[in-house]
């Protein structure tokens, strides 16, 4: 399913260029190395953090030999960090094996708990059902003494926002390598026929504002999002609000009852919608053209969404480029791969040396090939690629430069940086479903949710 959607997407990328020629959790954002937690003195004051100390830390010992699993999916992104890591480590022998999609989960959930398995992990939000609980068995390396004791690394480098989503109980175990932040494309003609306007997506409250307001115009002859219809747009406005089911530093469930109630009643109003995919049909811009659909969404790189920005731009609309907002109006990132080493790993120096590659600028957004860089999920989370990635679309497609501006200076404010266990989702999914469909009030169901994530949390 997933190399259908890419090859899908990759198709519209070419097609768009002509036309438009033509006319990739931690609640708050902490320094690294804290854990995600202020420190605070008697009086519950916050006080500075001490600087970690890892002077005790020592690099393993050299090895001559890496395993690295992955599937089809990954396999043309993988090959460049090979390539990379061959070039730089020509006497270490790669053993690089492909395995189908579901065959490689299967490993990776077998393997690894028993000691076996690869020297790294390269995966994504479906490869464990629960990274977080898998992250607490221990299986995985803390990565924190590496990355501190390495002097060749800084995390004032990267979007340390984004990095600390991968921190459980002030141990970095797993390391995003890619990420996602909410940004759609609407036109100023949609919005401005609903009475709202760009700036009103700007808050939280705007933002479902203007969703019901969008509903209230069309009913059943519209979609919210031309993709998540089929989920009743549950998942997409769970992971743009940047909510969080349980808090696993605490092993509490989610609080902001109040939060939920606001998005599944926007769920609600759709709920009974066709649950086709507009992103499936030829041209989905049409339908935002056409004002059938609010957002364009769902972007597997950043260069199909400026190929739309500049598609609608050459058609006689005028395209917003909207980030969406948070419950807390902050930015919320949703963490789309991750790298790990295994605790079993026979080869952790080569295994580190293969994730700063991943990290790098050669592997995050090559300077010889920015446009069509490894990355096939979401954005580097290395700042000079980002910026590098933003400098060549706007080059490209003549997107103003106070766009881009802004894309980073919300990517500078990320407030939340979660990754949705596919476990999570299924009870969020059905505990809230009879909801949408009105078959239950909103009390009954979310408290049936609750009641489940507390079973979850005890397992």
């Amino acid at each position: 399913m997933k190399t259908r959607i890419l090859s899908f997407m990759l198709v519209l990328v070419l097609l768009l260029s002509a036309f438009a020629g033509c006319g990739g959790e931690t609640e708050t954002a902490q320094e690294p190395g804290t854990g995600g937690k202020p420190a605070q003195n008697t009086n519950g004051e916050e006080t500075a953090e001490p600087e970690p100390d890892y002077s005790w830390f020592a690099f393993p010992e050299p090895t001559d030999n890496l395993v690295i699993y992955t599937d089809p999916y990954y396999d043309q992104e993988l090959k460049e960090a090979a390539e990379l890591f061959r070039e730089q480590y020509p006497d270490v022998s790669l053993d690089y094996k492909i395995f189908g999609e579901d065959e490689l989960t299967a490993k990776l959930r077998t393997e690894i708990p028993a000691g076996g398995g690869p020297d790294l992990v390269y995966a994504d939000l479906y490869s464990f059902p629960d990274i977080f609980k898998t992250i607490s068995t221990g299986v995985f390396t803390d990565l924190d003494p590496y990355l501190h004791a390495d002097p060749e690394f800084s995390f004032a480098d990267y979007n340390t926002a984004v990095l600390d989503g991968g921190v459980y109980e002030d141990r970095r175990c797993i390391v995003p390598i890619e990420y996602e932040i909410p940004i759609v494309l609407t036109t100023e003609e949609v919005l401005g026929a609903i009475g709202s306007s760009a700036e009103d997506l700007g808050t939280f409250d705007g933002f479902l504002k203007a969703c019901e307001r969008f509903y209230q115009t069309g009913g059943k002859r519209i979609y919210l999002f031309s993709y998540g219809a089929s989920q009743k747009n549950q998942q997409n406005l769970y992971l743009y609000s940047g909510l969080s089911l349980i808090d696993y530093e605490r092993h509490t469930v989610g609080a902001h009852r109040e939060i939920y109630e606001k998005i599944l009643e926007v769920s609600a109003l759709y709920g009974k919608n066709p649950t086709t995919e507009l992103i499936s049909q030829p041209q989905p811009h049409d339908w935002l053209i056409q004002q059938k659909c609010l957002f364009l969404n769902h972007y597997p790189t950043i260069l199909l969404l400026f190929n739309y920005y500049a598609f609608l731009k050459n058609n006689g609309v005028s395209p917003v480029l909207a980030l969406l907002p948070a419950y807390d109006d902050g930015t919320a990132a949703q963490i789309k791969t991750y790298a790990a080493i295994p605790v079993s790993s026979e080869n952790p120096l080569n295994a580190y040396r293969f994730l700063k590659i991943l990290l790098s600028d050669d592997f995050q957004c090559p300077p010889s090939h920015p446009d069509f860089g490894p990355l096939q999920l979401g954005l580097p989370v290395k700042n000079s690629s980002m910026e590098r990635l933003l400098s060549v679309q706007r080059t490209r497609y003549g997107i103003g430069e106070e766009i881009t501006d802004r894309i980073l200076e919300r990517i500078g404010s990320i407030s939340h940086s979660n990754s949705f266990p596919p476990v999570l989702y299924r009870y969020y999914r059905d505990e809230m479903l009879p909801y949408i469909q009105g078959k239950k009030d909103f009390d009954e169901c979310f408290d049936k949710l609750m009641n489940v994530l507390e079973l979850y949390i005890d397992e």
